[in-house]
């Protein structure tokens, strides 16, 4: 079915299974707001686009403990002010450019 999809189409569909991957939690064990905040931002600007499906958890859990260790302000300012302003999002987005040079993650 997919080889019958234009390029686009094939493009839109496998950014929404990571979208998905993504948002998938454990039951009971629901993801800090901050850290859904950098995941979803990480997705919609398609830093995943490149990730296999299959990797996109470790990708996640990566990113979230790069963050923590080398840009702690941009949690730490998420989750203080449950926001994401654009000096913030600049950061966040540098910092996500940074992670993905270092961490290659492939098949």
């Amino acid at each position: 079915f997919s080889s019958d999809l234009d390029k686009t189409t094939k493009a839109m569909l496998d950014q929404g299974v990571r979208i998905v991957e993504t948002i998938k939690q454990p039951l009971y064990q629901p993801l800090p707001v901050e850290y859904q905040v950098v995941t979803v931002f990480a997705v919609i600007h398609k830093f995943l686009a490149s990730v296999p499906v299959k990797k996109v958890k470790e990708w996640q859990k990566l990113l979230i403990n790069f963050l923590e260790v080398q840009h702690p302000a941009i949690i730490q300012a998420i989750r203080d002010t449950k926001d994401l302003d654009d000096k913030t999002a600049e950061g966040l987005k540098t910092a996500i450019e940074e992670f993905k040079r270092q961490h290659e993650v492939g098949e």
